[in-house]
């Protein structure tokens, strides 16, 4: 298999502090319209509601990409969810799990 990768990073933000905005703000790729005719995935750490990936993917939508996909470490059961399912996730979780992997996480670094 011959095929051309390009790997891009951009960052969502939809949160300041623990609180939810309401917006998704795109930082990073300064020109979206590059990603026309592109296949496209995205990685991610947490999905939680689901919101900011469901707006992501409008947003995306409107420069026309070939496809669209999106893989998640964690995707987290909350019953805020607005029902988005990534293609690929490796494990689900509670927000039980989801605050000892924080913690956790926080001690070690």
């Amino acid at each position: 298999i011959n095929m051309s990768i390009k790997v891009e990073f951009i960052r969502l933000k939809s949160y300041h502090n623990v609180s939810s905005t309401g917006e998704v703000e795109v930082i990073g790729l300064s020109n979206l319209s590059e990603l026309t005719g592109k296949d496209i995935l995205i990685v991610e750490d947490i999905i939680d509601t689901g919101r900011t990936m469901t707006k992501a993917l409008k947003l995306l939508e409107q420069y026309n990409p070939s496809s669209v996909k999106c893989a998640s470490l964690l995707l987290k059961r909350t019953p805020k969810s607005c029902g988005y399912i990534p293609e690929f996730y490796w494990i689900l979780v509670s927000r039980q799990v989801c605050l000892r992997l924080r913690f956790g996480l926080q001690r070690v670094l």
